[in-house]
């Protein structure tokens, strides 16, 4: 499907919302008052010039009010025009960087595979709130070609809070690929706090592979207790699929819940719980892996024995 296309899809699933403006939008775009600006923005999905309505929003995407730029985004990707597409595209380019942010953040729309190579060329922008906002898009996407590139730019990438927003991408996407970079950022205890956690959260994410126990199991020992307390929930979630699956090795799945058992005796109170809440939660997650999988061999066994039988016969 054309990105034109999915503009007119996107504007069918998502009905404007009634605006209390009176007045001349167009006029209201320039107004002094934030709420009309946005109001205005908010208006002009549905004006009947959208090459007009276009060239306003464009401008309204450097707007100083995030919520008037977010506005002017979602207004453009409504109206699904050409007009609005180059106008979004001129923006991705344009000096001011929140103008680019502002662009980056609206072409952020799920499944939208063909701006992925645009986004990811933001990436690599000067200004570091752009690379957070193209970022954030690509995990939107939800696209696996996307996650290699944040992947590699997670390997270059200096500012904390670009890192933060990389890792939060592929965590939303959530493909196996990305476990080494998210792993070694829990190996490095220079790393902010808040990005070690979110790096927990991430893998946590990416289902059974043994990259992602590791990294996990390192983090078990984090001196952060929000990160050992995000260690155990990913831990007992990527357990139990891989116990479901039939990959779990005897020998590591001890591991993982003599590690878990450690934890149990852990107090501290990492925000949303403590950590040996989580702990406990997660051993009770490989439990009923295990059951999961034990049922599954029964059955396997029955089905096997049935079909001797009738061979038999």
């Amino acid at each position: 499907m054309g990105l034109i296309a999915r503009l007119r899809r996107w504007y069918r699933e998502h009905p404007s919302t009634v605006s209390t403006l009176e007045g001349d939008p167009f006029v209201a775009l320039a107004d002094s008052e934030p709420r009309r600006r946005w109001e205005a923005a908010s208006m002009l999905r549905n004006s009947t010039m959208p090459g007009q309505a276009a060239a306003a929003l464009a401008h309204a995407l450097g707007d100083p009010e995030p919520f008037v730029r977010w506005e002017a985004g979602q207004s453009l990707i409504a109206l699904a025009s050409q007009e609005a597409l180059s106008a979004l595209s001129e923006a991705l380019r344009d000096p001011l960087p929140r103008r680019r942010a502002a662009a980056a953040e609206a072409l952020g729309q799920p499944r939208w595979v063909e701006v992925v190579p645009f986004l990811t060329d933001m990436l690599m922008d000067e200004d570091a709130g752009v690379r957070v906002a193209a970022a954030l898009a690509l995990g939107r996407i939800g696209h696996a070609e996307g996650a290699q590139h944040l992947a590699a730019r997670l390997e270059q990438e200096l500012s904390p809070g670009v890192r933060w927003a990389i890792i939060q991408a592929l965590g939303m996407i959530g493909v196996l690929a990305s476990a080494g970079p998210l792993s070694r950022c829990l190996t490095h205890l220079e790393e902010p706090a808040p990005v070690r956690r979110n790096a927990a959260w991430a893998l946590g994410r990416l289902g059974w592979d043994t990259t992602v126990v590791e990294g996990l199991l390192t983090a078990l020992n984090d001196p952060d207790p929000q990160v050992r307390w995000q260690a155990c929930l990913g831990l007992g979630s990527v357990t139990q699929t891989g116990l479901q699956a039939g990959l779990i090795e005897h020998d590591l799945l001890n591991r993982i819940r003599d590690a878990l058992a450690a934890r149990r005796e852990d107090s501290a109170n990492a925000g949303p719980g403590l950590v040996r809440e989580a702990a406990t939660q997660a051993l009770a997650q490989t439990k009923v892996g295990l059951w999961a999988k034990r049922i599954r061999r029964k059955r396997q066994a029955t089905r096997r024995k049935r079909w001797l039988i009738g061979r038999l016969r």
